[in-house]
């Protein structure tokens, strides 16, 4: 797994089972990082790597800021795989999924076709990744699993004309994990940043400048050299 992968590259260099517990504003441009395990940390630089809410909670010491990383909305979503026998999903090998559109008249948002997606997936079966819940459709992703099954096997024989019942399922719930880049979402940003960022403390994740995982992965590389920069400005 990616995060498996990334511990791994970062032996030595990386401790996990630990928490942040607060963050505090130390003169000259820096932060002290108080842990769950009772450290203590000067940092030069911080990179807060985590959903919003859980960045405004550790901004309390720039008020502004931490409301305003609170106000970001987020709405919960469900994603729903679906294992087939080979051969059960007919679709044009070049594709790897679509997106529904919001006048469409379907619950799921979107579907990858995951063994084509990533082709390592596939072999001896289909695979299929189904999305539900958007910001005017809250009700679908808290759907008991029987009931929110019936209603995605319905929408992928409308949409791909798929009539099988799948071999395998798995449901992942994400509550309140989802954010909306609300109008004034880049002034709001512009608004935390300005005001972190001077003390050394950046921003990454995808509640800020894209919500996929490669943008998530640029945004982290923008971070690192937004810290590094602040640390050379200020030694």
């Amino acid at each position: 797994m990616l995060v498996d992968a990334l511990a791994t590259s970062l032996n030595g260099s990386i401790t996990t089972g630990v928490g942040v517990d607060a963050l505090d504003r130390l003169p000259g441009g820096s932060v002290q990082v108080a842990l769950s395990n009772g450290e203590v940390i000067a940092a030069s630089a911080v990179i807060l790597a985590c959903p919003a809410p859980a960045a405004a909670g550790l901004t309390t010491q720039w008020p502004e800021a931490s409301a305003d990383l609170a106000s970001i909305p987020l709405v919960s979503v469900t994603l729903v795989a679906l294992a087939y026998p080979a051969g059960t999903v007919q679709v044009s090998a070049e594709l790897s999924g679509f997106v529904v559109p919001r006048n469409a008249e379907l619950k799921i948002t979107a579907c990858s076709y995951s063994m084509q997606k990533w082709p390592h997936l596939g072999g001896d079966v289909d695979l299929l990744r189904v999305s539900v819940g958007h910001g005017r459709d809250q009700e679908t992703p808290a759907l008991p699993d029987e009931a929110l099954l019936a209603v995605i096997l319905a929408d992928l024989e409308t949409a791909i004309g798929i009539t099988a019942a799948p071999s395998d399922v798995r449901i992942s719930r994400w509550d309140r994990a989802f954010p909306q880049y609300v109008v004034g979402h880049t002034e709001r940003l512009g608004h935390i940043e300005g005001q972190l960022n001077l003390d050394g403390v950046f921003l990454a994740g995808m509640g800020y400048r894209g919500i996929g995982i490669p943008a998530c992965i640029d945004q982290g590389r923008s971070a690192g050299v937004d810290a590094i920069l602040h640390v050379l400005e200020h030694r």
